[in-house]
């Protein structure tokens, strides 16, 4: 529990499920796994514990094996058996956090309502948490943070519930998850600051709130880095 609006994803899944008749994917350029987990209808999460990626970074080439329907959750349900995640060393909890790069592209903070940030990017008890939490009042808009293109509008990885994915340069992307309602499509562009979602608590959230990513060459980095600084 992170409190009333935190999200309560961890990356630690359960242990992979055996399937029959495995089906392959070679990825192709330009693919996500938001892409590869619509076209078979099954789940982000899935297809990362199938193939035992420990981030979405894929390349052209890659092979992919794709997991049987039954074995996947498209709303991104976790297992209830998770492995406990071992305590953290000194060493580990010494490490500093690693420094944003700068990008050519200028964000806004994609709720403009009032809100509050129940969540802070980095380490917490129950993982790595990759973005912000923003908590408001479900249905407040959620907003582009950058013009660019949606390339992914339905239900992400594991926890995530609805979850909309923008493309803002070759390198750069952000995500907008737990949504209650998404109102744009795959392949839609959108300027700063357009309506994209809904604030709502779909997948696994503790309250109405929106989780916040920003990505560079498909690392996830401290959004309040690339944000301007609140009033």
């Amino acid at each position: 529990m992170i409190g009333a609006s935190g999200c309560a994803y961890n990356p630690k899944y359960a242990k992979q499920i055996k399937l029959t008749k495995p089906r392959v994917y070679v990825v192709k350029k330009g693919d996500t796994l938001f892409d590869i987990a619509k076209k078979y209808r099954v789940s982000v999460g899935s297809i990362k514990r199938e193939n035992r990626l420990k981030s979405s970074t894929i390349k052209p080439g890659q092979r992919m094996t794709i997991p049987s329907k039954r074995s996947s959750n498209r709303r991104g349900t976790q297992s209830r058996k998770v492995k406990k995640k071992a305590p953290q060393t000194k060493a580990e909890k010494s490490i500093p956090p690693i420094k944003a790069p700068k990008i050519n592209v200028r964000l806004s903070w994609p709720i403009k309502d009032k809100m509050t940030i129940t969540s802070k990017f980095g380490v917490r008890k129950n993982g790595k948490h990759d973005g912000i939490d923003l908590a408001a009042v479900r249905g407040t808009k959620i907003l582009a943070a950058a013009g660019g293109t949606v390339l992914f509008s339905g239900y992400g990885p594991t926890g995530y519930g609805l979850t909309v994915l923008i493309k803002h340069t070759e390198n750069i992307f952000t995500v907008y998850s737990h949504n209650d309602k998404n109102l744009v499509k795959k392949g839609k562009k959108v300027k700063r600051g357009e309506a994209i979602a809904t604030v709502g608590k779909t997948g696994r959230a503790t309250g109405d709130h929106l989780h916040f990513e920003v990505r560079v060459n498909r690392v996830a980095y401290n959004p309040i880095a690339y944000l301007p600084k609140r009033k």
